[in-house]
């Protein structure tokens, strides 16, 4: 009898063990995660689901149906993502374990208008392209207050607000936003433009040209150019990790704008990701460029009922400014470099734009762009800057 348990045991550790142990890593990892997430949603309110679950006649927020809900919207997510979230979710102290896996991952699931659009900016936005780029399209003025056409040409989306496009465009004037009188004062003693690099230590080019170096040849353009001072702030925020670099970099830049009041604009500086050796382009007098993106943290997320709800511990009081300064430089951007511009990215959080009305987060190529087609990629940049203010 000794002999036929040993026997079971061993053919269980060798046949099913493995299975039950990735179950249970899973089901922690994803009840873990869900529990986050919606503690996240509801400003540290997820104890009560664990009352509403106990007590059903309890008033608190979120019941087994909302968890629940939740729960699979966040299996969906994790069933895109690699095998190695479950790990990492449930795991986090192994996310800088040296971890391979083989395989090209999962390509072509999602119809992407744009073949560059998938950000991610608290890590690197590795995504598959597998449709060919549009052909770029004049801006058409007279429809920036057509839902349809915003969504279609200028706008793209994270993914939390997947079939809510139209919601969230539908919260702001766009006709009002483009023509809008952006103005700023440039004749302060102290700098007017403020460069930083809320990923300073972990965005590069090949050739070896850092981010940190990308913005010391902007501040020089917008000095020779358009003979304004900057202030090029080198700080480093996205060590020991990527994850947590705008908490690290809020209080030190929110000083420095408060110590330089008359800096005007700001523009966190930024290089986007794309998976395996992908090499992406436009076209600019012959010369190979690398894209342009401007990104806007809109502060909202939606809830369990898929209703866009603000998040009121990340307030943005220059969100509309924001909107406008993106809007304005992408369509100029359009109207004269319509080769490497990339859509505006609509994001659920706040990150870096909300120290001074008119910030810009600003993503320049991808880690596979020589530093040769990010740089020439600033010029136009700078001239973006001198229509929408009216510098020339």
């Amino acid at each position: 009898m000794p002999a036929y348990f040993a026997r079971n045991i061993k053919n269980y550790g060798q046949t099913l063990l493995p299975y039950h142990v990735a179950l249970v890593v899973f089901i922690t990892a994803t009840v873990g995660g869900t529990y986050k997430e919606l503690n996240f949603l509801t400003n540290n309110m997820g104890p009560l689901t664990l009352t509403k679950i106990a007590m059903p006649t309890s008033n608190a927020t979120m019941d087994l149906e909302v968890f629940g809900r939740k729960y699979l919207d966040y299996i969906v997510k994790l069933g895109v993502e690699s095998p190695l979230t479950y790990v990492h979710h449930s795991m986090p102290f192994a996310k800088d374990w040296p971890i391979l896996l083989s395989g090209e991952g999962l390509t072509a699931v999602f119809e992407v208008p744009d073949a560059h659009e998938l950000i991610n900016l608290e890590k690197e936005s590795i995504y598959t392209p597998s449709l060919l780029i549009p052909v770029e399209q004049q801006i058409d003025l007279s429809n920036l207050n057509n839902i349809n056409y915003l969504i279609s040409n200028i706008y793209s989306f994270h993914a939390e607000f997947s079939g809510l496009a139209t919601k969230v465009m539908e919260l702001w004037d766009f006709e009002q936003l483009a023509s809008q009188k952006l103005t700023i004062d440039t004749n302060g003693k102290g700098p007017q433009v403020l460069i930083f690099h809320t990923h300073a230590s972990s965005e590069s080019f090949v050739g070896g040209l850092s981010i940190v170096e990308l913005g010391e040849v902007l501040a020089q353009l917008i000095e020779d150019v358009l003979g304004l001072e900057v202030l090029h702030v080198t700080n480093v925020f996205d060590s020991p990790s990527r994850t947590g670099a705008y908490d690290r970099m809020d209080p030190i830049m929110q000083n420095i704008v408060d110590q330089n009041p008359t800096i005007q604009f700001a523009i966190d500086l930024h290089r986007d990701a794309v998976s395996g050796d992908t090499h992406i382009v436009g076209d600019l007098n012959g010369e190979d460029t690398a894209k342009i993106m401007f990104v806007n943290g809109i502060t909202m997320r939606p809830n369990a009922n898929d209703e866009l709800v603000s998040l009121q511990y990340l307030p943005n009081n220059y969100l509309k400014e924001n909107l406008a300064f993106s809007l304005q430089m992408y369509l100029q951007g359009k109207t004269y470099y319509p080769d490497i511009m990339r859509k505006i990215y609509l994001m659920p959080y706040r990150y870096s734009t909300h120290m001074v009305p008119y910030s810009l987060l600003v993503e320049v190529g991808f880690q596979t762009n020589t530093g040769d087609e990010a740089i020439n990629a600033l010029e136009p940049i700078v001239n973006m800057l001198a229509n929408v203010f009216d510098l020339n």
